[in-house]
């Protein structure tokens, strides 16, 4: 993920988060084009104030970096139903993801 990846997730989350860029601006305690400011690559936020924005976009770091935010979800929801799920599925989860 480079810097214009970065830049563009930011948008995509906010975006995600029903948030306008002037509300997710002020949410993080910052002037109200802050965000506009980003997201046109005028500004590079640093890591501690993409931070802010992940959180403020009820995001986790995670989730950010990614490479696909619906991937990210689907596969933790998979990753949570084998949580629970007994020896037995867990092997035929196995065996039905590694057909070819």
């Amino acid at each position: 993920m480079d810097i214009n990846d970065v830049l563009l997730r930011i948008g995509q989350i906010r975006s995600n988060a029903k948030l306008s860029a002037r509300k997710l601006s002020e949410s993080i305690g910052r002037n109200e084009s802050y965000i506009n400011g980003i997201e046109s690559k005028k500004k590079i936020p640093p890591l501690e104030n993409l931070f802010e924005i992940i959180d403020a976009c009820n995001s986790t770091p995670a989730e950010f970096f990614y490479y696909s935010i619906a991937d990210y979800k689907q596969d933790r929801e998979i990753i949570e139903l084998l949580k629970n799920a007994t020896f037995d599925r867990k092997a035929m989860a196995l065996q039905i993801l590694n057909m070819k």
